[in-house]
Formats: structure tokens, C-alpha cells, sequence
């Protein structure tokens, strides 16, 4: 299995999940690096369901959010599916001030809920 250097997939069938990992020390280059690699992985396993798992991010600055969106775009327009799970209290506010919280991503505080937050 391939490695990667800035999240953790697990795949289990048509689900996969990405555990991110934290940006809190990240310059620009490796904030457009992480956006790359995971736009890339999503084009390539082009997964139905795809829940991208916070719980090690301790600080999540605009430049991930933005990658976010654009991602959850991507995987919309080929039919899939996409929810956010594990943020602490910070990368919550983070959403909410940004309004999206609820209203452009799904936000779950486990995996499992989002995972069950699916529809078919």
C-alpha cells in the first residue's frame, strides 16, 4: 500500500477514510502539497463515500479549508459523497465562523456517525 505523507487512508468497500494529518506547522508549499496528493488519491479511487477524519489536526488555517471545498466539489460531481469527522472545539469554530459548518459540510464528531450519515 502506498504511503502518504500528509494523511492516512482506510478503505473498507466503497467507503474510505482519510485521516488528516495536522497543519499546524505547514508553509504554503506543503499546504498546496497536501491539496495535490489528496486531490490525486480522490481522482484516483474515486471513493462513493469519503469521510475525512480530523482527530489528529489541532489547528486547521483557511488554505486546508479552501482544499476542502474544492475537494468536496470533486468528489460531488462524480456522484460521491463527503463527511467530516473528529474536529475539537477550534477547527469546529473554524467551520462555523466561516458558515459552513452544517450548511456546505457535514460535520460528525466520530467516525462512525459520519460514516452512518450516509445515504445510499
Amino acid at each position: 500500500m502506498k504511503h502518504f505523507e500528509y494523511f492516512e487512508p482506510r478503505y473498507d468497500g466503497e467507503i474510505v477514510e482519510i485521516g488528516l494529518s495536522n497543519p499546524m506547522y505547514y508553509d504554503l508549499r506543503q499546504y498546496e502539497e497536501m491539496r495535490d496528493e489528496i486531490a490525486a488519491f480522490i481522482r484516483h479511487f474515486r471513493p462513493r463515500k469519503l469521510v475525512v477524519n480530523f482527530s489528529q489536526v489541532r489547528y486547521c488555517p483557511t488554505a486546508v479549508i479552501s482544499a476542502l471545498l474544492i475537494l468536496k466539489t470533486e468528489v460531488e460531481n462524480y456522484g460521491g459523497q463527503m463527511n467530516c469527522c473528529g474536529m475539537n472545539a477550534e477547527v469546529r469554530d473554524s467551520f462555523a465562523a466561516l458558515k459552513l459548518d452544517g450548511s456546505v459540510f457535514e460535520i460528525h464528531s466520530t467516525a462512525a456517525s459520519a460514516l452512518g450519515a450516509f445515504s445510499s
